[in-house]
């Protein structure tokens, strides 16, 4: 029996390095989305399973649609959507729906869905994630997907480092990565449907599959502090304010500085002209004519222009004003514009 048992083992070990797949781990990866009602994760799920309506969306900022967490499996991933905390009145029930839904001894990859109003994160988004990643582990990686966002709002968060600067200032860790979401006008006043724009499926699956997972054992999640919530979200607020304003004046005064700053060179040369005439070297001769003898003096005489270059370097600062730079003398040139002989006649007496 014994000698059975380790020939079955060894089979087994045999097996497993011939065909990798007897011995690997078929449970699926989880994708978990969590935000609060109307961030439109329920519309994200459903894309990513490519089921219509696969789970149930529609408009309810108050109350939200999703009650308990759910969850369906395709192709080897469970998709999970959650209840969100933001209504009093099912926060407790929400926070034990999302407990719960950490809770499958599973690989994870964990997202934030958050649909931002007039371009501000609500206090209340963060700090929905701030209390679901107080209750797993450090190295659990998540995302936050801004969903929703008005073309003003993507390029705004684009080409800022707001995002960045509240994600280091008011949660416990940053995410692992976000990914910005443009607002599809086909989605509006339209329930469980998924949306047509290839480029926007595209960019979010592209985030999903690219996302690391990390295994997250039952164990290690906490028990969700809802009644801390209400705390929580006042503290928020105050710091929410403050990192906001701060943001701001740090952006006024790179703003100052970047107006006062040369952002641009320009160099620009100036020429002086200054009139000369002057007489270049003499020769001599004597003329004869029959008994009349005579000498003369040649001289050659140029007109012109001496020409002189200047330079100086201009700073264009951030507005738009110019500083002008000092003048430096560069060199010169002399253009003779006229030339021509000047001869003076002198008469030679000579004594007989």
């Amino acid at each position: 029996m014994i000698k059975f048992t380790n020939l079955l083992h060894l089979y087994i070990v045999m097996a497993c390095l011939i065909n990798t797949v007897l011995c690997t781990d078929t449970k699926p990866i989880v994708v978990a989305m969590y935000g609060n009602p109307g961030s439109g994760k329920s519309t994200i799920l459903s894309t990513l399973t490519k089921i219509p309506g696969a789970f149930q969306s529609g408009i309810s900022q108050i109350t939200g649609l999703t009650k308990t967490h759910k969850s369906i499996t395709v192709d080897n991933v469970m998709y999970i959507d959650t209840p969100g905390l933001a209504d009093v009145k099912d926060r407790e029930q929400a926070a034990q729906e999302i407990e719960q839904s950490l809770k499958t001894n599973q690989r994870y990859k964990v997202f934030f869905v958050v649909s931002p109003t007039s371009g501000r994160v609500s206090s209340m988004d963060l700090s929905t994630i701030k209390i679901i990643i107080q209750s797993i582990p450090e190295d659990i990686k998540f995302g936050i997907i801004y969903n929703k966002l008005t073309k003003r709002i993507y390029d705004q968060y684009l080409n800022s480092i707001i995002l960045d600067t509240i994600h280091e200032s008011l949660l416990d860790r940053p995410p692992h990565k976000y990914l910005l979401l443009r607002n599809l006008e086909e989605l509006e006043e339209q329930d469980n449907v998924i949306p047509k724009d290839q480029d926007f499926n595209n960019d979010l699956v592209q985030f999903i599959k690219e996302f690391p997972d990390t295994y997250l054992p039952e164990e290690q999640v906490q028990p969700l502090p809802a009644d801390e919530y209400e705390n929580l979200l006042k503290e928020m607020e105050e710091n929410h304010k403050k990192v906001l304003q701060d943001y701001q004046n740090q952006i006024k005064e790179f703003q100052d500085l970047y107006n006062n700053s040369c952002v641009k060179y320009d160099t620009e040369t100036e020429e002086r002209s200054s009139p000369f005439e002057r007489e270049g070297p003499s020769s001599k001769r004597i003329k004869w004519r029959g008994l009349k003898t005579r000498k003369v003096k040649e001289t050659i005489v140029e007109k012109g222009e001496t020409i002189e270059k200047y330079l100086r370097i201009n700073c264009i600062k951030g507005n738009g004003q110019i500083e002008y730079g000092q003048w430096t003398f560069v060199g010169n040139r002399e253009v003779v514009t006229n030339r021509e002989t000047k001869s003076e006649n002198k008469k030679l007496i000579f004594n007989l």
